[in-house]
Order: C-alpha cells, then structure tokens, then sequence
C-alpha cells in the first residue's frame, strides 16, 4: 500500500478543478481580464496536478511526464508572465526599473 502522502496530487487536481469552476463563474458575472488570468491558472494548475495523479495510480511513463512538463513549466510560466502584463498599468516596471537604477549606491 503507497503511503497517503502520495494522494496529495489527486486532492490538489480535485481542489484546483473546484477553484476553476468558480473562478470561471465570477469572471463571467463580474468580467475582467484578471479574473479569466487567474481561471486559466487554476487550470493549468490542474492539469499539472493531474499528470501527477496519474503517476500516483498508474507508474511513471515517459508520455505523462512530458505532459506534466508542458502543463507545469512551460504553460505556467507563460500564464504567469501574461497575468502580470494584465494586470499591471502600461510603463510601472520601466518606471520602477529607471528608479532602482538611478538610485545611488
């Protein structure tokens, strides 16, 4: 028998999947870009989560792997980096950028 810890996976995906839904459900009452970033998100997460739970039940197999890959390096990292252009006002990084570095050393 695998110890419970190995479960967490299949818990997480479950949570995430919950967390999609709802999100999902406020973006389309309220709208705003931030709001479908963060659904996307709980996704990617899930999907992530849910490559993991498949190890847990069936093994390792390189196929999953690669998926778990895509989900959690490479979507996650575009989702975050999309989220922040979102959300953040046109020209706030370049102006804290110039001054962190025109601050004296």
């Amino acid at each position: 028998m695998r110890p419970a810890v190995q479960y967490i996976p299949i818990a997480t995906t479950v949570l995430a999947l919950a967390f999609f839904v709802v999100l999902l459900k406020r973006w389309r009452q309220r709208g705003g870009p931030h709001l479908l970033w963060f659904a996307v998100g709980a996704l990617t997460y899930a999907a992530g989560t849910i490559t993991e739970s498949v190890t847990t039940l069936f093994g390792w197999n390189e196929g999953v792997f690669r998926a778990w890959y895509i989900t959690g390096a490479l979507m996650a990292e575009h989702r975050s980096r999309r989220a922040r252009c979102t959300c953040t006002p046109p020209g706030a990084w370049l102006t804290a950028s110039r001054s962190r570095s025109s601050s004296p050393s």
